[in-house]
């Protein structure tokens, strides 16, 4: 069974206040939450994309939750949230549950009678119903102030966010030991699934676009695993984020299949080099831009005119991939209590090598929460 590390009651109380006073600077009337990544962070639910879910804040901190009909309330009860609920099934007549969702939401909403709302504007069922709702609504874009306030971590998110770097940590193990000549990677990928779900007892969502990729597919950095035979001489790179709990980990690793070349062994080092580099920097203040730039300068080092083509690193969270991004542009100053990635790599000459790691940004320096092996 996987562990579970509920979020305190006073953590998320603390959000919705703060967005409730967002909402009073702001003359807002209503918030109206539809993506359910969102809802996970304000009210610690399960992170239920089958089901269209909507979530109401008024401006008087009233909670409102509009679910199917029967859904199990998967909330916290102390939060006191009033739940509407629509029809998800009928065995007599079929039940649209996007429409009759929009329908209740729509309804609600009307009866309200808001003047501006605020919405994350993460489904378009949803967008529609509320522009249709009342003729007078202005709807403005909630995302921004949801991302800022999701760039630093609980100590509740931070174990989440570590203790699914430990299952990722055994899927590589795992996959190390298994790896030989002549398996192909979609072989490979699925053993190594089967085996952490039997572990675990539990399925492990593999969330987004894991990346699994060998031989001159490496030289693209990323990609789904194929029916492509792994062989001797190539490298593997695979980068996966199980989902536990609703939060991701993100962390890359690459393996030499065979015995190890010596082109490979000094991109390897380089890379590494580029991550230590990186790991110096992640303190409170420095600009993200500043780390592209430094680990992108270290990649050179193989010559060759080599160019790091992606972000050097971004933060994790109830997302893979959120801010702060470590890209060549961003202004964004790293702040104590982020967690973000770091993922230098080097693609040329058909050697593909990346390593990735997650660290929590303290004033004394990075704790690295994916501390596990990472040599070829």
């Amino acid at each position: 069974m996987l562990k579970r590390f509920p979020a305190p009651i006073v953590v998320l109380r603390d959000r919705l206040s703060r967005l409730v006073d967002y909402m009073k600077e702001h003359q807002l009337d209503l918030c109206c939450i539809t993506n359910p990544a969102h809802q996970l962070y304000l009210i610690d639910c399960e992170l239920n994309f089958r089901v269209q879910r909507v979530f109401l804040i008024t401006k008087e901190g009233e909670l409102i939750r509009i679910m199917a009909k029967d859904e199990s309330y998967d909330h916290p009860v102390e939060l006191n949230i009033e739940v509407k609920e629509f029809v998800n099934y009928d065995l007599h007549e079929w039940a649209d549950a996007h429409d009759n969702a929009s329908r209740l939401t729509q309804q609600i909403i009307s009866a309200l009678k808001p003047r501006k709302i605020a919405v994350d504007f993460s489904s378009l069922d949803m967008t529609k119903a509320l522009v249709n709702s009342q003729a007078s609504v202005d709807t403005i874009d909630l995302r921004p102030y949801l991302r800022e306030m999701r760039l630093l971590k609980a100590s509740y998110e931070i174990d989440r966010i570590k203790y699914a770097g430990e299952i990722n940590q055994y899927m590589y193990d795992y996959i190390r030991q298994e790896l030989t000549d002549g398996i192909s990677e979609f072989e490979l990928f699925t053993k190594m699934n089967a085996a952490i779900w039997l572990k675990t007892g539990e399925p492990i969502q593999l969330f987004g676009k894991c990346d699994l990729v060998s031989g001159s597919r490496s030289l693209k950095a990323g990609g789904p695993p194929t029916s492509k035979y792994i062989h001797n001489g190539e490298t593997l790179i695979l980068d996966l984020f199980p989902t536990i709990n609703g939060y991701h980990a993100d962390n890359c690793r690459t393996f030499a299949v065979g015995e190890k070349t010596q082109l490979q062994v000094k991109v390897h080092e380089i890379v590494k080099q580029a991550l230590t580099l990186a790991e110096t920097m992640l303190l409170p203040g420095i600009k993200a831009s500043e780390i592209y730039h430094e680990v992108s300068r270290k990649l050179k080092e193989i010559g060759r005119g080599y160019i790091l083509f992606h972000h050097a690193g971004h933060g994790i969270g109830i997302e893979d991939q959120e801010a702060p991004f470590l890209i060549p542009d961003s202004s964004q100053p790293l702040m104590e209590g982020m967690v973000i990635s770091v993922e230098p790599g080097i693609y040329a000459e058909n050697v593909g090598i990346r390593i990735e790691n997650a660290y929590l940004v303290t004033r004394s320096g990075p704790v690295n929460l994916t501390a596990f092996r990472d040599d070829l």
